[in-house]
């Protein structure tokens, strides 16, 4: 039998107990033991609240480690910090069942709290609005579970116990930045096998692991002292050590990275921004890190993605479209092959944009990706060459992209993209595509796309191809079919027919 107990520190060193509260009505089996913060709660429907089930459905897709997950989203008070460790010996499904039981319980368990704790013997699950999950945060919680056994040679037990968790804490930190996890067992004369196990986060460097490790292993002769079995959870580390076998096999090999997709051909367009830069291993850097990893899951439509990591001057904000007549497998490609590029041609700016045929990324330290955001920049691309008859061309495009913008627009909250084509003077055919992110309202894209096409006299004015790329919405036009009228299957990346020439141009509007 166990006993569960909370210790929380304050400053003024003042030590208060917290009752267990056992619940059984759930689905998901019960913790071992969870805490939630009731100084600190949202509201319902809040940014915190949205941040929340942002972090949460995202989280256990963000594996950083063999099944160890971290995430941040949204900025100053709203920001959901969250963390998810899977026990070294278990194997995939097993963490994966475990993370998902320990999101759905932790919400039902604290339903407006912005702080929650919840363990398993598998998995432990963490978030906050505060940094309690960075490595350099004071420890407030100490969550330990007893035995309600004593050893019958409490100094002899002691004795066997202490080195044992010495070597696997000096194991466990010596581990790489996939996993940190050691485990291991001892025996004495007249004394039962021990078996213990240690933990840390695999983000922590050595000397953290070792430091975390041997603050809470230093508890067990005040706390345990000859106690047959205790452990200690934090969210950084934690220990176990009983006298059953308790722990499988840890067979898990660490595999190495894989190496980075081959890039695609160069973009059609770039931009790093060169005013706004970041220092190397800064607070920046690891957010930018973290999102672009990240980005390709954090799918918000049919092939739209968008997240934002960290708090304040080192927030990161991040968007990726695809076009909407490709596939997901050619979306995951050209997305993959832009964060390679985009991070090799910009390798410290804050702010970077890269633009494909057949998607576009951009990330930016600035809320440029609010639908409310003025637009400062409009990449565009035009063909040199003009038809014989501009103003018959100029009154066929017009309605064309006007009915593309409407259609675009009137789109749901997963797509909002239209194609289509029309007459053009003589024997032309024009073919057009408009394209918003899906998250704008339809009144947002209608306002986007009509800025953009109302571009098209002053800058293209008869052009038989053009098109400008925004971070909310794009669109472009051709004499030449370029768009697929199905998903199943991808478009090529069509050449221009022979005799087109296309520059690009930016325009910065103050």
């Amino acid at each position: 039998m166990f006993l569960k107990v909370n210790l929380i520190f304050l400053l003024s060193s003042i030590i208060i107990l917290i009752p267990f509260i056992n619940i059984t009505t759930l689905a998901q089996p019960a913790f071992r033991s969870y805490y939630c913060e009731n100084m600190a709660t949202y509201a319902v429907n809040s940014e915190y609240q949205r941040n929340l089930e942002t972090a949460l459905d995202a989280l256990p897709t963000t594996n950083r480690g063999l099944g160890f997950y971290k995430l941040s989203v949204g900025q100053g008070n709203d920001t959901v910090n969250s963390v998810a460790l899977c026990r070294g010996d278990i194997n995939r499904d097993a963490c994966q069942t475990c993370l998902n039981d320990s999101i759905v319980r932790l919400r039902k368990l604290c339903p407006n709290q912005k702080a929650a704790r919840g363990y398993y013997d598998f998995c432990f699950l963490v978030y906050s609005n505060e940094d309690i999950l960075s490595s350099t945060t004071e420890i407030k919680f100490y969550e330990y579970l007893i035995s309600d056994q004593k050893s019958t040679d409490t100094d002899g037990f002691n004795r066997a116990l202490e080195p044992l968790m010495t070597k696997l804490r000096v194991d466990a930190a010596a581990g790489n930045d996939q996993l940190k996890f050691a485990s291991g067992n001892t025996s004495g004369p007249g004394l039962p096998t021990i078996y213990g196990l240690v933990q840390c986060n695999p983000d922590l460097s050595e000397q953290q692991c070792n430091n975390c490790l041997e603050n809470a292993i230093s508890r067990i002769g005040e706390w345990f002292n000859g106690e047959v079995a205790g452990r200690i959870l934090l969210p950084m580390c934690n220990f176990r050590y009983a006298t059953f076998r308790f722990f499988g096999p840890n067979s898990t090999q660490v595999n190495p990275r894989p190496s980075p997709p081959i890039p695609q051909p160069p973009f059609l367009r770039y931009y790093c921004e060169n005013t706004n830069t970041y220092t190397v291993n800064g607070g920046y850097q690891k957010n930018l890190d973290n999102a672009l990893d990240i980005l390709p899951t954090a799918t918000r439509g049919l092939g739209f993605h968008k997240l934002s990591i960290g708090q304040g001057n080192d927030t990161v904000n991040s968007v990726a479209l695809c076009r909407g007549d490709i596939n997901p497998d050619a979306c995951d490609k050209c997305l993959n092959d832009s964060i390679v590029r985009l991070r090799k041609l910009c390798p410290n700016q804050k702010t970077a944009r890269g633009y494909y045929d057949l998607c576009l990324l951009v990330y930016s330290s600035e809320d440029i990706l609010n639908s409310t955001a003025k637009i400062k920049f409009y990449e565009y691309q035009t063909n040199v060459q003009s038809p014989t008859d501009s103003d018959g061309f100029n009154r066929a495009l017009g309605p064309l992209m006007e009915r593309l913008r409407v259609d675009a627009a009137a789109g749901n909250d997963q797509l909002k993209f239209a194609s289509g084509n029309t007459n053009g003077p003589g024997f032309t055919l024009i073919y057009g595509i408009a394209q918003c992110n899906p998250d704008l309202s339809e009144q947002q894209c209608g306002i986007c796309l009509e800025d953009a096409i109302s571009r098209i006299g002053e800058w293209f004015n008869g052009a038989t191809g053009g098109r400008i790329f925004l971070p909310m919405c794009n669109y472009r036009y051709e004499t030449y079919n370029f768009f697929n009228q199905s998903t199943t299957s991808s478009p090529p990346v069509l050449p221009p027919p022979s005799g087109m020439n296309y520059i690009f141009i930016t325009k910065i509007i103050f």
